[in-house]
């Protein structure tokens, strides 16, 4: 369920990321609205996944090794992910010129959004070359 609400979100947010960039003004109050729509799915599943991360805490102990590789990486996302989307958030909802999705600030994009991306790659590729098998 998880994964479609975020395939769903990912295909709002997109398409009204190219409405935003749009010249016709329709487009661009579709795209802002598309792309407000996509991040509050994309927050849905965020509080849905930290839920299951604490429900899945009671039963840490009893995993194997390599699942718990794994679940040490989902926890050690958690907090990038949730600076990720307090970025899409304010990029989407507020007005301020910093978080703007066409020209904002660089500095904050990079800070805000590009390096926890990396860093959760990067987390997960990890955990899954660790993985057994």
């Amino acid at each position: 369920m998880a994964q479609l609400l975020s395939l769903i979100a990912l295909i709002l947010s997109v398409t009204g990321g190219l409405d935003a960039a749009d010249s016709d003004p329709s487009e661009r109050a579709d795209g802002k609205k598309n792309t407000r729509i996509g991040v509050m799915m994309f927050l849905a599943v965020y509080l849905a996944l930290g839920a299951i991360s604490i429900i899945t805490m009671k039963d840490f102990r009893r995993a194997d090794k390599s699942e718990k590789r794994v679940f040490l990486a989902v926890l050690a996302a958690l907090p990038l992910l949730a600076v990720r989307i307090l970025y899409s958030i304010l990029s989407a909802f507020s007005n301020n010129s910093v978080f703007s999705i066409l020209n904002g600030n660089a500095v904050v994009r990079l800070f805000m959004a590009i390096i926890e991306e990396f860093l959760i790659v990067f987390f997960y590729t990890i955990a899954g070359l660790v993985a057994s098998k």
